[in-house]
């Protein structure tokens, strides 16, 4: 299964996991496997008429793809 909504693996949602961040279930056990990278993108014609962002900031004023609610606790997220 692939799913952003997170199981509940200690009532059997699955067996095995692999997760993007940290976790504060307290009864999982979790090991780091990778680095996790992630990246911001447009087309080239995006960039030509709407510009492209220069800093963090001025992503306010474009429409972004984003998390839905279920990750909003992720640390890429703050």
């Amino acid at each position: 299964m692939l799913s952003d909504q997170y199981v509940d693996l200690a009532k059997g949602g699955a067996d095995v996991a692999l997760r993007s961040g940290d976790s504060d279930d307290s009864i999982l056990v979790g090991r780091k496997i990778a680095d996790s990278l992630w990246a911001i993108s447009a087309s080239h014609q995006y960039i030509e008429r709407h510009g492209a962002p220069a800093t963090i900031a001025d992503l306010a004023r474009h429409p972004l793809i984003a998390f839905e609610e279920s990750m909003n606790k992720h640390r890429s997220v703050s």
